[in-house]
């Protein structure tokens, strides 16, 4: 019937086989990542709400170039008549997310995401649903797809359909896929200007593991996660082959400098 007081020690022991502390540099005329858009498909979508959701995420550091510049692009190379996602910094400090073509796209518009010459995480999830043009059903459309800059959602400040898009997502056509960072299509090129860290990709809609991926603002092994990326990228010891660490599609810097790896991480 008595007490006994005692001390628990808990020990914690830091990953060190972990190391991120370079970061690459584009420079928003020439440079940008490409990977093999048939070996990363997890963005693909077959049928309009077919259920495949993805997420991608990534650490960038903008300068305060305002022209428009391209994060991310996957799908049709020329998005003429087929579908592609890509996402984009415009103006000071926004992102707009494209699903679809030129001529036909769900745009999302999403405010406050960046701070020139500040890191910021930045994630897009889609939950693979429905997407399209039928005006009563637009607000559906637009609620696939989701904003988080640094674990918050980001506020939606715009929204443009043009004619929607229906169709499928693919990069399996060799003569026509794109699978970039930092580039759009070589018609459109929107080179990014800043510095990128830390890029993944998931099979699967992450919004609700957001706060373990950005890990309250500090880098961290995201193949530790309990939801791991399909496909991830660390910089940091190569301007020109970055290994995919989750499975095979690397990416291939192009028109680097060896002083484009530089010693900045969020």
């Amino acid at each position: 019937g008595g007490t006994i007081d005692f001390n628990v020690t808990i020990s914690v022991t830091e990953d060190a086989s972990y190391t991120n502390s370079k970061s690459l540099q584009f420079n928003g005329t020439s440079t940008f990542l490409q990977g093999n858009a048939t070996i990363m498909d997890s963005m693909d979508r077959v049928t309009n709400g077919d259920g495949n959701a993805w997420s991608v995420s990534m650490w960038v550091k903008p300068n305060n170039n305002t022209a428009t510049q391209t994060l991310f692009v996957y799908g049709s190379g020329s998005a003429a008549t087929e579908g592609a996602v890509v996402v984009k910094k415009v103006n000071a400090n926004n992102i707009t997310i494209t699903y679809g073509t030129y001529s036909s796209a769900n745009i999302g518009v999403f405010g406050n995401a960046f701070t020139a010459n500040t890191w910021s995480h930045v994630m897009v999830t889609f939950d693979g649903g429905t997407t399209g043009d039928a005006g009563t059903n637009l607000a559906d459309y637009y609620s696939r797809f989701k904003v988080y800059v640094n674990g918050a959602q980001a506020s939606t400040i715009g929204l443009n359909a043009n004619n929607g898009y229906t169709g499928s997502i693919s990069g399996e056509n060799t003569s026509d896929n794109i699978f970039r960072f930092g580039r759009d299509n070589n018609v459109h090129n929107n080179y990014f200007d800043g510095l990128m860290n830390s890029m993944a990709i998931w099979s699967s809609d992450e919004s609700t593991n957001v706060t373990d991926i950005y890990n309250g603002g500090t880098l961290h092994d995201l193949s530790d996660l309990t939801s791991a990326p399909d496909h991830y990228y660390e910089i940091e010891s190569s301007v020109t082959t970055i290994a995919d660490v989750s499975d095979s599609a690397n990416l291939t810097g192009y028109n680097f400098a060896a002083s484009d790896l530089v010693t900045d991480t969020p």
